[in-house]
């Protein structure tokens, strides 16, 4: 019983720190388990954040994958990225990459996702999903997101 009270505080504690290096107007996402499912009946803005010591892989799983591009993308440990979605549920695994081995983990031990309160969408740009930036500092993420024309630094100052 002991062991599992200390878990427990032990992410809670984990959550509440991670939830304050979330940008201001993005909201925490709570990961149940092994996958990060993304909920959303529109367009909108995910950060997620690799928390771990360990480089990862996020990877949305397909059925039928054929000639489609691929979802898997690098994730360092300490770095950011973001990913805007047409509509959900969409699913990501996390996959642990060190030297010589990769194995699937519990994506709620490793990363951090955020959800944006306002989607911050580029004028022009037609809803789909894809991967905005990827794998960087969170200032650089921020840039590479405004960049794009999501102009999340003018929702942050709201």
């Amino acid at each position: 019983m002991r062991i599992l009270i200390s878990i427990l505080f032990v992410m809670l504690a984990f959550s509440v720190s991670a939830e304050n290096t979330f940008p201001k107007g993005c909201r925490a996402m709570v990961i149940h388990g092994e996958e990060i499912t993304i909920t959303a009946k529109s367009n909108r803005l995910i950060y997620i954040h690799n928390i771990s010591s360990n480089n990862m892989w996020l990877t949305h799983p397909k059925k039928d994958p054929g000639a489609s591009a691929g979802w898997t993308t690098r994730l360092q440990a300490g770095n950011w990225s973001a990913l805007t979605i047409e509509k959900g549920p969409f699913i990501l695994n996390c996959i642990e990459s060190k030297p010589g081995h990769e194995q699937q983990i519990p994506c709620m031990s490793v990363v951090a996702v955020c959800k944006w309160k306002k989607m911050p969408a580029p004028k022009n740009d037609d809803v789909q999903t894809y991967w905005v930036a990827e794998d960087m500092s969170l200032p650089a993420l921020n840039a590479a997101v405004d960049g794009r024309g999501f102009n999340v630094s003018a929702s942050e100052e709201e």
